[in-house]
């Protein structure tokens, strides 16, 4: 998995960070297909999961599977600034990995003071309900409660979801199923609860993550806990609660994030972010910019997440996808091109930037390298796409 850029404090996120869901999945120019004499082709995103960066296209010639166009006589070869027109056989915008994200909400009895409950589930209705979120896979567990608490400790139970996971539509609740679900249990839930077990909790948390991507290896999950309070029940090392973090974090990739209300545990929050591959932990003041902060941090998790991981290129008519013949270019917001290298892994990424495969013998997802994500994410207007049938530029 790749780096996420460290959010620090809600209130230093910029409208920038959260255009990034929508910054690959929109805008039909960045799909198309140029240099062609015998056909075209565009790239037509849908309304319907933008927020998980899912897109379709439409071509003239013979449309593959997911807008790639694989047959090479449709004229679907890339632009002559690359140089790939000759060779190429498909080319189309990337399309992002559907991302998932499990949220651990406290609802312990702190949560009734300084408004905290009602400004913070104010904050996660608000995000469910955005336009942004439509194709977000969503599941949401409070905590404690039956079975997850600080005496019974039982973490299978923890990781149970009150609402599993399911995509969010363009549509509002009730005609929005997965909405409305979540939306009710938001509202049914109440802060009364007598400690707070983060162990148990942040446990069943990643549990469900890392059975989710085993399940579905070709998507992402996130663990987003939310919490006001210190450990009270079960483990309270901060140690071993960090070590669940970081445990998800190296076995399975999953990233968890942690936010911290007025009351939370900094030190303990930024060890669980640390451990979890993100950095620090993100906080959220008291009073009236509350629950515009975790709005914010909520968009921004679900935009860097979304940004710089992208499905490898399938082809639907039983043509294996030759991974050394798979070139990413970067079109800026001034219409220039640039192909983009490819390193080896993860840690050969360096200053110059480049992408790689999550497993280069049996790839699944194309990440690019962190100083090519930021660059990427601080251009709202440009654009990745994927070019098949060249052989692979290295960094």
């Amino acid at each position: 998995m790749g780096s996420m850029k460290r959010i620090t404090t809600a209130s230093s996120l910029t409208t920038r960070q959260l255009a990034l869901g929508l910054l690959f999945s929109t805008a039909a120019a960045i799909g198309v297909a140029c240099g062609s004499s015998g056909g075209d082709a565009t790239s037509d995103g849908g309304s319907e999961g933008q927020g998980a960066g899912n897109s379709t296209s439409s071509a003239t010639g013979d449309g593959g599977a997911g807008g790639f166009i694989i047959d090479p006589t449709s004229g679907s070869g890339a632009s002559s600034g690359t140089g790939f027109t000759e060779c190429a056989t498909s080319s189309d915008a990337a399309t992002l990995v559907p991302l998932n994200m499990i949220i651990m909400f406290d609802r312990s009895g702190s949560m009734q003071s300084n408004n905290k409950w009602n400004s913070s589930t104010a904050a996660l209705r608000a995000f469910i309900q955005s336009p942004e979120a439509s194709g977000l896979r969503v599941a949401l567990r409070f905590f404690p409660g039956t079975g997850c608490t600080g005496s019974s400790c039982n973490v299978n139970v923890c990781a149970q979801p009150a609402v599993d996971a399911a995509p969010l539509t363009s549509e509002s609740a009730p005609t929005d199923a997965q909405e409305q679900l979540l939306i009710s249990a938001i509202t049914s839930e109440t802060p009364n609860g007598g400690d707070t077990p983060i162990f148990a909790a942040l446990s069943g948390a990643t549990l469900w993550a890392k059975n989710y991507v085993a399940a579905n290896p070709t998507e992402k999950a996130v663990v987003i806990l939310v919490t006001d309070g210190e450990p009270n029940g079960c483990n309270q090392n901060s140690n071993a609660i960090a070590g669940i973090a970081e445990e998800a974090f190296t076995s399975a990739g999953i990233y968890t994030y942690a936010v911290g209300l007025q009351g939370s545990a900094p030190n303990l929050m930024n060890l669980i972010a640390d451990r979890g591959g993100t950095g620090q932990g993100i906080f959220i003041g008291a009073g009236a910019n509350a629950e515009q902060e975790l709005l914010l941090a909520l968009q921004a998790i679900q935009g860097s997440q979304l940004a710089c991981d992208f499905q490898m290129p399938q082809s639907n008519d039983g043509q294996m996808i030759n991974p050394n013949q798979i070139n990413v270019v970067y079109t800026s917001e001034g219409g220039n091109e640039q192909i983009i290298g490819q390193v080896s892994s993860e840690s050969a990424c360096g200053a110059n930037g480049g992408w790689y495969y999550d497993n280069p013998q049996n790839p699944a997802t194309i990440t690019l390298c962190p100083t090519t994500c930021q660059t990427a994410q601080g251009d709202n207007s440009g654009g990745i796409r994927i070019i098949v049938g060249c052989d692979t530029t290295p960094a």
